[in-house]
């Protein structure tokens, strides 16, 4: 969907500390220590990104619109769910950017592509593409739509890259850090969980699609696990188990407080479509 374009990168300072529960700290977030049972760690995240010097960090105190991720393991409903959402917020009279990732631009085309071959390409070069699309994504379509004020939603950002990458080997709290040098922070992250199981028998069954090797069931396990590690202010945890509608309500009791505390609505915002 196209996006007036609109200069203007924002700027915010990212801070890495280590609490003293052992839990690390990026950004404001608390990731808790997992130890997946999956490949030894890799190469470090930022010289697997090659993170440029001349980013332009973001700063959410100049931007005008609403970031709102819907993240979660395979299986979990998130892009029926960002369809949904996205009526409803246009009903409030919002004007809505739905979007996904990895895009469809030149690197989340090369993502996609992979997804059934995903051991040809090397795990640091794989992590790199997820990162260099999503700087082109926040360049292209998402700066642009918070600076005129819209609300984009997204199916998946980058905590699907801490977590599916930290599954192979990578560090979280490093991708973490590097994304939010560059990347907008997500104003509501809606976490949508279920267990890994119940994921794959939609994909399966629901979708009536074969798993990609992001899909397979003890991947999935342990992206979940680092999923459950994280803890920072604005995600909400959501019961993807329940039906549909059940689901689509208990998103819109979240979304609907954002939307009350920044002043974007006036109705109460708690029945169903």
């Amino acid at each position: 969907m196209s996006v007036d374009e609109e200069s203007g990168r924002q700027e915010r300072k990212v801070s890495d500390r280590v609490s003293d529960h052992g839990d690390k700290m990026v950004s404001g977030h608390r990731v808790s220590q997992v130890v997946a049972s999956g490949p030894a760690k890799r190469t470090s995240v930022r010289e697997s990104a090659g993170s440029p010097q001349d980013a332009v960090p973001c700063d959410r105190l100049q931007r005008k619109g609403l970031l709102i991720a819907l993240e979660g393991i395979d299986g979990t409903g998130k892009s029926t769910q960002l369809q949904l959402l996205a009526r409803r917020l246009r009903e409030e009279g919002l004007e809505v950017v739905p979007t996904r990732e990895p895009t469809d631009g030149p690197y989340g085309r090369q993502l996609r592509e992979l997804f059934l071959h995903r051991a040809t390409l090397a795990p640091d070069e794989e992590l790199r593409l997820f990162i260099e699309d999503r700087r082109e994504h926040v360049a292209d379509l998402i700066a642009p739509a918070l600076a005129a004020g819209r609300v984009v939603v997204t199916d998946r950002y980058y905590y699907s890259t801490a977590a599916y990458q930290g599954a192979g080997g990578h560090d979280p709290a490093d991708i973490l850090a590097v994304n939010e040098s560059f990347a907008p922070r997500p104003d509501l992250v809606l976490l949508l969980v279920a267990p890994p199981e119940v994921g794959v028998k939609r994909v399966r069954e629901g979708r009536g699609e074969s798993l990609n090797d992001f899909e397979q069931e003890d991947y999935l396990r342990r992206v979940a696990e680092i999923f459950a590690g994280f803890n920072s202010p604005g995600l909400v945890r959501i019961d993807a188990t329940g039906t549909m509608e059940q689901v689509r309500d208990e998103i819109w009791r979240a979304v609907v407080q954002l939307l009350a505390a920044r002043k974007m609505t006036t109705g109460g915002g708690h029945g169903s479509n």
